[in-house]
């Protein structure tokens, strides 16, 4: 495949000197010309296959050329469609097509890194191509066509869609072009590299490894407090608002709807009751525990979980299409069980009792999953929560299962449960990631790609090398890691100036995309910490696992609205959001109007139990002696002095709690396990204080 790069412009065309090179292309307009223009450089590449893969890091996976339908949000599959091995389907975002010629556009804010990434499959060649956000405000567009048995992928200023992606549907639109005096300079800055490819891991790895090459990265996010601050706070929040004395549960939100009340697994329904139990006051100690009794009581007869319960009245997963009344998104339980061994785990490593009920509901649902792996080959994306039966396959959606069934071996020993979590592993392994494409996450995109099937799978993968000491895991979770970062957002986007992200000074880097569909960054996995990324780190010793997880865990802490420093929504009531909330959007992308990005809107959201979980999981200060590795994910400063010991500084003016994990090289081959919270140092810094800590030996 041979590539060749062109530039145009106009109106009218060619009223520019253009000076192109191969890192930019430049054009000063005439001074004659005042009006309307546009800037364009392109790469043609000849010779394309349509099996090749394109990547455009949150946006397009293997180019979303699948089996797409319109359908009004929340979408759900419609009878006919309740296949036990359906396509991968996909709602009307923007994508290839199936057959024919195809056109994606869009710009550079619907993707985590400014960049389009291809792997030919003929040549095994790696294409990266990179850009940058835009000029000033602006971003800029990127149309990717396919014709005639050729690939053009052009870079234009300012945009210049045909079509807009609002919502939930592609619409006619053309984006309004831009005014230009004479003499003005316009210049596109673009990058071309080709790199010998194996295959699709291999092109994730090569982008991985190559994270903001083109110098977008200016600073990393800072904590505008120290994690211990914000728990505060936030706990406080989840005891005033989120506690529902009805029933004994923390629920998922805080507004009076089904899909705020109880939700296990996915927004965070027994998994905030986690990081309330391990980090807790004695109230939420003991509501933590009345929220996993709760859970017991809410199993369902097949030993899943019911995907919705408000005020005791069970409700499907199918947002009342018809026939779906008992549909229940398979990743609720996965997760809901994998969390349910961790608030065990805990119990048991402080040497405090585990109720027999929590032991029976958590082997039932592991018994569930086994049952329909040894029946369907495949866990699926929907099943029927009364019997277990798969209504819709073909996902990834329980990709935390085999975590939840290596979990479930080591506390019961039941070696069923290790062979259904390392054969699902497996499939899930060979099926999706390999392809590039992990899909089913979230229950309110059909199969959209998305990144937290991607980083279910890295949890799954960690989780059975601990358990089973099997070096290909460990190969697995590097695979899956790198696909996970293609979702991370490397670099700090430039929001419009009075934006409310632009006011308080948000630096986007480790922010997360979780799917194609829902166009926007993110405060946190949903929902996990990331500690995965700790945890392969120690295992491998590559250094760019722990900067992800750092930049991951510093984003979500700044997104949070608290007295001092309010974040405002775009909702008229309320216009500003309470303390210890966090909204879920970080719009770099228009899909929601022009006006919305840099916004946010008036609600409570899972992103509050990724910051909890990450206060629980993840050392504000981690350092290994004899080396320089020191990453400093809490808003407190470290730094070794001349003697090798550790030294941390509070810059606020009150006392903070900084976890710390120094560790040694021996100490680092040490499986961490489902919990660990004795193995970090908690240390009390004095209003901007700080203390020395000897490198332990």
């Amino acid at each position: 495949m041979q590539y060749e790069v062109s530039v145009r412009n106009g109106p009218p065309e060619g009223d520019c000197v253009v000076l192109l090179s191969e890192s930019e292309a430049c054009f000063e307009v005439n001074p004659s010309y005042e009006g309307e223009a546009w800037f364009e450089v392109s790469i043609a590449f000849t010779d394309w296959h349509r099996e090749n893969y394109v990547l455009m890091p949150a946006c397009a996976y293997n180019g979303n050329r699948f089996h797409a339908v319109p359908r009004a949000y929340p979408p759900m599959f419609v009878e006919g469609e309740w296949l036990l091995n359906p396509p991968i389907t996909i709602t009307d975002v923007p994508r290839l097509s199936v057959n024919g010629p195809s056109c994606m556009e869009v710009t550079t804010g619907d993707l985590a890194s400014p960049g389009v990434f291809l792997f030919d499959r003929v040549s095994h060649t790696a294409y990266l191509i990179r850009t940058t956000q835009g000029i000033g405000e602006t971003n800029f567009g990127i149309t990717f066509e396919e014709v005639d048995g050729q690939a053009i992928l052009t870079i234009s200023y300012p945009s210049r869609r045909r079509k807009w992606y609002r919502g939930n549907r592609l619409t006619d639109a053309w984006d309004a072009p831009l005014r230009v005096r004479g003499g003005e300079r316009i210049c596109i800055p673009y990058q071309v590299e080709l790199l010998p490819c194996k295959d699709v891991r291999f092109l994730h790895r090569l982008v991985f490894e190559r994270r903001n090459r083109m110098g977008a990265f200016t600073a990393r996010s800072v904590a505008a407090l120290s994690f211990s601050m914000g728990w505060r706070i936030q706990e406080e929040k989840y005891n005033r608002l989120n506690y529902r004395k009805e029933g004994g549960y923390y629920r998922v939100g805080t507004a009076e709807t089904r899909y705020e009340d109880w939700q296990p697994g996915w927004v965070g329904g027994g998994m905030s009751s986690l990081a309330l139990l391990a980090e807790g006051s004695p109230e939420s100690v003991e509501r933590a525990r009345s929220t996993m009794d709760y859970l017991t009581r809410v199993q369902a007869p097949s030993g899943f979980f019911h995907g919705m319960v408000h005020r005791g009245i069970p409700y499907g997963d199918g947002f009342d299409y018809p026939g779906t009344g008992y549909f229940h998104l398979i990743r609720k339980s996965a997760d809901t069980l994998y969390f349910l061994f961790k608030h065990i785990d805990l119990l048991m490593k402080r040497g405090e009792p585990v109720r027999n009920e929590w032991k029976r509901c958590a082997q039932k649902c592991a018994d569930a999953f086994v049952d329909v792996w040894r029946t369907y080959a495949q866990w699926g994306q929907f099943v029927d929560v009364r019997t277990g039966e798969v209504m819709v396959g073909g996902s990834s959606a329980a990709s935390m299962a085999p975590a939840a069934l290596a979990l479930a071996y080591q506390f019961f020993g039941n070696p069923a449960y290790i062979q259904a979590a390392e054969e699902g592993a497996d499939f899930l392994y060979r099926r999706d990631l390999c392809q590039g494409v992990t899909t089913g996450g979230p229950g309110e995109i059909l199969q959209c790609p998305d990144s937290e099937s991607a980083f279910g799978l890295l949890e799954s993968f960690v989780v059975l090398h601990e358990v089973t000491g099997a070096g290909r895991w460990l190969d697995c979770a590097e695979d899956a890691a790198c696909q996970c970062s293609s979702w991370v957002v490397d670099y700090n986007y430039r929001f419009p100036e009075g934006s409310e992200f632009d006011r308080l000074g948000i630096r986007t880097t480790g922010s997360v995309f979780a799917n194609v569909q829902n166009k926007h960054a993110a405060p946190g996995i949903c929902t996990l910490s990331g500690n995965s990324l700790l945890k392969l780190y120690r295992a491998t010793g590559k250094r760019a696992y722990l900067n992800l997880m750092g930049d991951i865990a510093r984003f979500t802490l700044p997104c949070m609205s608290r007295e001092e420093r309010p974040v405002r929504s775009w909702d008229p009531v309320p216009d500003t959001l309470p303390p210890g909330f966090i909204c879920e959007r970080v719009n770099m992308s228009d899909w929601e109007g022009s006006e919305k990005v840099g916004g946010v809107f008036a609600g409570s959201c899972w992103s509050e139990v990724s910051q909890m979980l990450t206060w629980m999981e993840i050392p504000g200060v981690y350092a290994v002696s004899g080396t320089d590795i020191l990453e400093v994910v809490d808003g407190v400063e470290a730094f070794f002095d001349a003697t090798g010991a550790l030294v941390v500084q509070n810059p606020f003016p009150c006392e903070v709690t900084v976890k710390v994990l120094m560790e040694d090289e021996i100490m680092q081959r040490q499986p961490l396990g489902a919990t660990y919270e004795a193995r970090m140092k908690r240390v009390s810094l004095a209003a901007l204080g700080n203390i020395r800590l000897p490198i332990e030996k």
